[in-house]
């Protein structure tokens, strides 16, 4: 009974073992799990280095964003010397490759400003869904004082079709492209 319980695993493990071996199609548009977790892990350090570097940073709405190793940087900064530490700053991490600093000088938005900003996110997250030529899983929306950043990998027709439902969102100031094109 042992004996047959033995053969019968050997041979689930090599079927198993033969089902993975065939042709695999490899989605370039898509991270892998480590790659989300090196973002994660990228972004919270840029935001402690960002708060221990400079205290005051603390009273400003400034927002980290990574995604596939690019970061992201919005909000709002007092001055252009914060804006430029920060941007130094996010560049630190190994796994950045790339910083987009897109921080404005002005204080910090109203709250009311910040949830028309979560509202206009949804919108245009609902039409990716929606959509069916955009991979809405493949692309990261920001949205900062109406200003809608898009984040991801992506070919240049999804990427063209994603900024064309943007468009169609009213309330939408200004489109600003952030892609990694896999083509």
């Amino acid at each position: 009974m042992t004996r047959l319980l033995n053969v019968s695993l050997c041979l689930v493990l090599f079927l198993m073992g033969c089902a993975s071996a065939g042709p695999s199609d490899d989605d370039r548009g898509k991270r892998t799990f480590g790659t989300k977790l090196d973002d994660g892990r990228s972004a919270r350090l840029i935001k402690r280095n960002l708060k221990a570097a400079m205290p005051q940073v603390k009273d400003m709405n400034i927002d980290v964003h990574v995604y596939n190793g690019v970061a992201l940087l919005t909000g709002q900064a007092n001055e252009e010397a914060i804006k430029d530490q920060a941007g130094k700053i996010a560049a630190q991490p190994r796994h950045v490759t790339r910083v987009y600093n897109e921080i404005d000088i002005a204080g910090p938005t109203a709250l009311l400003s910040r949830t028309n900003d979560g509202v206009l996110k949804t919108k245009i997250k609902a039409r990716m869904i929606a959509s069916r030529s955009v991979s809405a899983g493949r692309i990261k929306v920001v949205v900062d004082n109406g200003v809608v950043y898009l984040l991801g990998l992506v070919t240049r027709d999804e990427a063209s079709a994603a900024v064309e439902e943007v468009r169609e969102v009213f309330g939408v100031q200004k489109i600003v492209q952030a892609f990694e094109f896999i083509n």
